[in-house]
C-alpha cells in the first residue's frame, strides 16, 4: 500500500490533474460528486479537493480508522470511519437498513454545530450512488438546511442512480480511467519520489505493466508495489504477476498443508490484513478465490459447500463492516472443508 499513500500524499504534485478540480479552492464551492470507474483517480481527488480548498497537504500519517459503536434504542450500529484533522470519511453503503440512522444521529448532529475554527465540516461520502431513497431524502434536506456548515464531497460510479435534486446540488465531475501515457508518466512520477533506480525498470518494462492492469491506478500500484519490493530487492528476475492470485493460491496451500489449526488463526489474520490493507476490492479477492478452488483444489473439498460460503461471505460483507472477522470465518470454513475426511 506505500505507493498508494505515496500518490495521495503527493496528489497535488501530479500535473495530469483536471483543471476544473484544481480550480477548486475555496469552500465557497457546491458539494462536489465524484464519479467513474473504481480504478480512476476518483479517490486521489477527493483529497486533492480538500488540499486546496485548505492550502493544506494531507498525509496518510494523519489518517486515524475509527468504529463508532452508534446506539438507537436497543441496537447498536457499528460502522468505520477514517478521520483526520480536516474532514471525516465513511461509507454509508456497507450499512444497509442503517444508513440513514448514521445520517440522522451521528453525521447530522456534527454538522448542525459549527466549530469557530473551522469553515466548514468535511464529509467524503463513499460508493453514494448506492444509497436508499430515505437517506438521500434525509440528505437533501440536511444540503439544503446546513449549506454554510457542510461540504460534502461524494465518490459514486454511476451518475444515473444518484436523483435530481441531489446532482442538481452538487458540481458533478466524470473520472474516467487514465490512458496508458498518463498511467506511464505517474509510475515514474512515484519511482522518483521514492528514490528507485535500476536499469531493468525501463519504460518497455512498466508499458508491459500497465498494460496488464485494463488502467486501474489500484493494480498499477498494487503491482509496482509488489514488482519492485519482491523482485527486485531480492534480486531476483522481474516477472509480472497477478499478485492477489498468487497470494491467495499460495495461502490455500498453506491452508491444505497445515493439520494443526491453531497455527493457521494467526497466518489467517495476517494475510487478511495483507488483503484488506492491499485495498483489494471484496468482488475481486472472493472471485480470486473461487477461481483458484475450482482450478486447483476441485478433488480436495466439497465444490458446492466452496462455493455457498463465498456467496454467504460475500453478503456478510457487503451488510456489516466487521470485514477481518468475516474473513477470518470464511477462510475457517474453507480450512474445515479442506481437512473434513483428516
Amino acid at each position: 500500500m506505500k505507493f498508494i499513500n505515496d500518490l495521495i500524499n503527493n496528489i497535488s504534485d501530479i500535473e495530469l490533474i483536471d483543471t476544473k478540480l484544481n480550480n477548486l479552492n475555496t469552500f465557497d464551492i457546491p458539494h462536489v460528486n465524484l464519479y467513474g470507474h473504481d480504478g480512476s483517480l476518483k479517490h486521489f481527488y477527493k483529497y486533492l479537493i480538500i488540499n486546496n480548498i485548505n492550502n493544506k497537504i494531507i498525509h496518510t500519517k494523519q489518517f486515524n480508522n475509527e468504529t463508532i459503536n452508534l446506539q438507537i434504542k436497543n441496537n447498536v450500529i457499528p460502522f468505520k470511519i477514517l478521520n483526520h484533522m480536516l474532514f471525516k470519511e465513511l461509507n454509508l453503503y456497507h450499512k444497509v437498513n442503517y444508513e440513514k440512522h448514521i445520517l440522522k444521529h451521528y453525521i447530522l448532529p456534527i454538522i448542525e454545530n459549527k466549530h469557530f475554527n473551522i469553515k466548514k465540516h468535511i464529509f467524503i461520502i463513499n460508493d453514494f450512488d448506492k444509497l436508499n431513497k430515505n437517506s438521500y431524502l434525509l440528505l437533501r434536506r440536511v444540503m439544503e438546511k446546513y449549506v454554510n456548515n457542510v461540504l460534502f464531497i461524494f465518490t459514486s460510479n454511476s451518475i444515473s442512480n444518484i436523483p435530481d435534486s441531489i446532482k442538481s446540488r452538487c458540481l458533478n465531475v466524470r473520472c474516467p480511467l487514465l490512458d496508458n501515457k498518463k498511467l506511464l508518466n505517474i509510475t515514474n512520477k512515484i519511482i522518483k519520489n521514492n528514490n528507485i533506480y535500476n536499469t531493468i525498470l525501463d519504460n518497455k518494462l512498466l508499458s508491459k505493466l500497465i498494460k496488464k492492469v485494463d488502467n486501474d491506478i489500484y493494480k498499477l500500484l498494487l503491482n509496482l508495489e509488489h514488482l519492485i519490493y519482491n523482485n527486485m530487492l531480492e534480486s531476483k528476475p522481474i516477472i509480472l504477476k497477478n499478485t492477489l492470485y498468487d497470494d491467495i493460491l499460495s495461502h490455500l496451500k498453506y491452508l491444505k498443508k497445515e493439520k494443526d489449526i491453531y497455527k493457521i488463526l494467526p497466518k489467517n489474520r495476517e494475510f487478511i490484513y495483507k488483503l484488506v490493507n492491499f485495498n483489494y476490492d471484496n468482488s475481486s479477492i472472493l472471485e480470486t478465490f473461487l477461481e483458484i478452488i475450482v482450478k486447483k483444489y476441485q478433488n480436495n473439498l466439497d465444490l458446492e459447500k466452496a462455493l455457498n460460503i463465498t456467496i454467504n461471505t460475500e453478503n456478510n460483507l457487503i451488510s456489516s463492516c466487521k470485514e477481518i472477522f468475516h474473513y477470518e470465518m470464511y477462510l475457517l470454513k474453507l480450512y474445515k472443508l479442506f481437512h473434513i475426511t483428516d
